[in-house]
């Protein structure tokens, strides 16, 4: 399922708020979420390489 534009921006923004009282996993193929996350992991080759920490 796709989300829209409008619904991305509402679940960055809410998951930005709460970032430090829950934990969230988000498995994605874009970068919307790049700017609020804490760690970014990628799955290349099926190795597990950190891009951010």
């Amino acid at each position: 399922m796709n989300l829209d534009q409008q619904t991305i921006k509402n679940l960055v923004h809410y998951i930005d708020t709460q970032k430090d009282q829950k934990a969230f996993l988000i498995i994605c193929h874009s970068d919307e979420f790049d700017n609020i996350a804490k760690q970014i992991w990628r799955i290349e080759n099926s190795r597990l390489i950190c891009l951010k920490k």
